[in-house]
């Protein structure tokens, strides 16, 4: 009774061990800083970095990843303190500038010259900051409902990272999590029951919340450096988007000149996993166009 308890309100956190033995098949590790990264590497070919967003992933890609390979050397992995990746020391990786360095790190060790790359949310807040670091590095550049101006995620995102009382600090009760996985999705009936099983495993995992309470409010969202960008870019957004909306997409568009924009009418926050399909399409024919 009381483990039922303890597993329908989220009270049990997921152990880095669980989730390799049921996530880890396909995948290699690489350790940095002490922190074993999961990676997935699939293709041959010019390299593309594929970077997740909030909460998430590399399983995130996996639609993306396959068409992808085709044509280019495709890397996808888990950024801590995500996925079984995680926060493995729960002092670090609490600001951008250590999640950050931590993804020049990954850059270098994986010998990576010249390359492509796409980010959905802070995975698209790091791509474009990386990309002004680096302008000579960064081939082109995919931009998928990334972070970077002012925005407020959801009430029960909230709720998770900010738990009320003594209690909510070690409780997250399922039907919280649930909610917060159907609202990264323009159609709520489009997310399987294994992406939610998926996601839910991943959200309980050891010291992600905490390590991501601390990060989040280290963001700049101001937006004020994102006109300095100079690689082409290509902006794909779900017009849907509850999390960062998409007047955000103009304003990307408008600040990066060149760039190209488009808007999925009924696509949320994860354009790239609702409909891997049809957005993978429109990025490689942005990726393999002659400039």
């Amino acid at each position: 009774m009381i483990k039922t308890i303890r597993k329908q309100f989220g009270m049990r956190k997921t152990s880095a061990s669980y989730l390799k033995s049921k996530y880890g098949e396909g995948c290699e590790y690489i350790t940095i800083d002490d922190v074993e990264v999961r990676i997935k590497i699939s293709g041959e070919g010019e390299p593309i970095l594929l970077l997740h967003g909030f909460c998430s992933m590399l399983e995130t890609w996996n639609g993306w990843q396959e068409e992808l390979s085709k044509h280019y050397k495709v890397i996808s992995f888990d950024m801590p303190p995500f996925g079984i990746t995680g926060p493995l020391n729960t002092n670090k990786y609490t600001r951008f500038d250590d999640y950050f360095s931590f993804f020049e790190k990954l850059v270098d060790a994986l010998e990576l010259k010249q390359f492509y790359i796409a980010g959905n949310s802070i995975g698209g807040f790091t791509a474009w900051n990386y990309a002004l670091k680096y302008p000579k590095r960064i081939k082109k550049m995919i931009l998928i409902d990334s972070v970077g101006y002012k925005f407020v995620p959801p009430v029960s995102f909230l709720s998770m990272l900010y738990p009320i009382g003594n209690i909510t600090k070690h409780i997250t009760p399922k039907p919280i999590l649930l909610a917060i996985i159907a609202q990264v999705y323009g159609n709520k009936k489009r997310i399987s029951e294994d992406t939610k099983q998926l996601y839910y495993d991943f959200l309980r995992r050891k010291g992600t919340r905490e390590a991501l309470s601390k990060m989040i409010n280290d963001i700049d969202i101001s937006g004020k450096r994102i006109s300095s960008v100079k690689t082409p870019t290509l902006i794909l957004w779900g017009k849907k988007d509850t999390w960062v909306l998409p007047k955000n997409a103009h304003k990307f568009h408008q600040d990066i000149q060149g760039s190209q924009l488009i808007i999925y009418p009924d696509l949320g926050h994860v354009p790239q996993e609702e409909n891997a399909a049809t957005t993978v399409k429109d990025a490689l024919k942005f990726l393999l166009a002659q400039d």
